[in-house]
């Protein structure tokens, strides 16, 4: 039985598909889902691009803090952004 916390951390299909079976991480694979460009993120992250392109890329290395500022730029839940 699925809880109120477990329905606002759940993580769409397409997301999961394109993280387990496309290899991309969870950031970028909700930033594709969500139709938001690296400069869009970067921008409400008040960031560069490539400060975000490096973020993306390595998301195991970011600490919970750098997480929360990523899903919330994006309007998403920052455990959404987990990686095992």
């Amino acid at each position: 039985m699925m809880t109120d916390t477990d329905k606002s951390i759940a993580i769409p299909q397409e997301v999961v598909e394109n993280h387990i079976l496309h290899g991309k991480t969870l950031v970028k694979s909700w930033r594709e889902h969500l139709n938001m460009t690296k400069n869009e993120v970067a921008a409400k992250m008040g960031i560069t691009q490539a400060s975000f392109c490096q973020m993306e890329n390595n998301p195991k290395s970011l600490r919970p803090s750098t997480l929360k500022r990523i899903a919330d730029a994006m309007g998403i839940r920052w455990e959404q952004l987990e990686e095992e």
